[in-house]
């Protein structure tokens, strides 16, 4: 009875199997045709819109003459800001240099006054140390005036030239 009621729904369980795999099948062999029609429309909406009409010419070259005009604008305002930001920059530059003048800290014969002659060594190469950044950074800052805005650099006829400046004279 037990065995009975088992073959029974084995046999059961095989008719589902079956019916379900021959549904699956329909379902892929369907779906594959669906794939294949919507492949075949997506190919030809590309290639209609490969195609332009005559009438849709004329607006395509309007649409890219006004974009090239925005781009334009757009190009001018950045070329604007980059201007600013660059006379901003030199701007904080300087004043930063000047700072750096103003602070100025004890003078070298203050820090001399005293010291035997290893600290004197030592003073002498912090201020050779000292003396290096400060001409990288008026380098730089000649430099950034060079590129950008070298009408400040120009001497005009008429105008005096500032002395010449030698750091080896005494």
């Amino acid at each position: 009875m037990l065995c009975e009621q088992l073959e029974d729904e084995r046999i059961k369980v095989e008719r589902d199997f079956r019916r379900y795999r021959e549904e699956a099948k329909q379902d892929i062999d369907s779906s594959s045709e669906l794939v294949e029609v919507l492949s075949r429309q997506t190919d030809e909406l590309r290639q209609k819109q490969r195609m332009p009409k005559q009438g849709s010419m004329a607006e395509q070259m309007m649409s890219l003459e006004e974009e090239v005009q925005r781009l334009r604008e757009e190009n001018r305002q950045l070329n604007e800001q980059n201007e600013d930001l660059q006379a901003q920059l030199l701007h904080d530059s300087v004043e930063r240099g000047q700072s750096l003048l103003a602070a100025g800290g004890p003078s070298l014969a203050d820090e001399l006054n005293g010291k035997d002659r290893n600290e004197l060594i030592n003073a002498l190469k912090e201020q050779e140390v000292c003396n290096q950044k400060l001409r990288a950074y008026i380098n730089g800052i000649l430099i950034r005036v060079i590129e950008r805005h070298p009408e400040i650099l120009e001497i005009k006829p008429g105008e005096q030239a500032p002395p010449s400046f030698h750091p080896n004279s005494t």
